[in-house]
């Protein structure tokens, strides 16, 4: 198992033990949304659902997909799978065929890439970067910034999980504490904007409690992010922070739809499963069993997720 998969199942066992688990029986389907979500698998795969056709694959190993310019996808490799015994930031075809590799950590175990994205003009590409040991790259912990062409370009420190913005901009989160199998320390807490220069941080909104994850909209007006086990959004400039769910489980990641009205999210409970839900509900959207929120496949079961999703848009 890679070190990416250890530390995802250490962090969903932890949401499990801390907030309960949901039973993963008799799923109420949504049958109002329609694209296609790219998502992370466990242990180490990426698969694909068709919205609104009950239709989902395993499409090859891998780890924390997401979409890319030019109907490509951007994912991290580990060594468990990766052809070059390494791991690896890749630009591939949906299948995983026609890879190109951004950068490749060499031999180092120690080292993993993770919540790998590329910039909506295809000129960077951004990813989470911890390690224990040395510093393979340089650094210790944060979001290092490449060019598609594999050259160094920016480091952000002790910032994670950047989420790009239309204009070029990255919204990242200052709450993920310092990878160490040793020690965790907290981090700043809050979203940061980082502007499309990459000259100048300013923090959204104030008073947010552990924010995680974000994601930005389409049209860059709002983010979508984890806050205290549930999904909330707040507009760009800091103003109408809004939750988004509700229930006894935990939502973690979340993806917009390409018009913005809807957000697929992987819910946490007995198992890691995908749900869409409004972006903009009057009230909270409770995710629960009953709930007609849950992605399905063929076999009317809900579809596993956890560690990524992105709507194709």
């Amino acid at each position: 198992m890679s070190r990416t998969a250890v530390f995802k199942l250490f962090a969903v066992s932890l949401i499990c033990m801390s907030l309960g688990c949901k039973s993963s029986t008799a799923p109420n389907s949504t049958t109002s949304s329609s694209g296609t979500l790219i998502f992370d698998q466990p242990i180490d795969e990426v698969a694909d659902a068709v919205l609104g056709s009950n239709s989902s694959s395993v499409l090859f190993h891998g780890d924390e997909p997401s979409f890319a310019p030019g109907g490509r996808i951007i994912w991290a490799t580990n060594w468990n799978f990766s052809t070059t015994g390494t791991e690896r930031i890749v630009v591939s075809s949906l299948d995983g065929t026609n890879q190109q590799t951004i950068i490749d950590l060499k031999g180092s175990i120690e080292s993993v890439p993770a919540h790998p994205k590329m910039s909506p003009d295809g000129r960077y590409v951004s990813f989470n970067y911890y390690e224990d040991l040395g510093a393979t790259l340089g650094t210790h912990f944060g979001t290092m910034v490449y060019t598609s062409s594999g050259v160094a370009a920016y480091y952000i420190d002790s910032m994670w999980d950047a989420s790009w913005g239309p204009d070029g901009s990255l919204v990242l989160s200052g709450t993920i504490t310092a990878y160490s199998l040793s020690s965790w320390t907290p981090l700043a807490q809050g979203l940061f904007k980082v502007d499309k220069d990459f000259k100048t941080i300013i923090p959204i909104g104030s008073g947010l409690t552990t924010p995680q994850f974000p994601s930005v909209s389409p049209n860059g007006a709002k983010i979508a992010f984890e806050m205290n086990g549930h999904i909330w959004s707040i507009g760009a400039d800091g103003t109408g922070l809004k939750q988004v769910t509700s229930g006894p489980d935990n939502e973690t990641l979340s993806a917009w739809s390409p018009d913005g009205s809807q957000l697929a999210v992987i819910s946490v409970g007995s198992g890691s499963a995908l749900a869409i839900v409004s972006a903009n509900p009057s009230t909270p959207t409770t995710i629960s069993v009953s709930a007609p929120v849950w992605v399905v496949d063929k076999n009317n079961g809900v579809v596993a997720a956890q560690g990524s999703v992105d709507w194709k848009k």
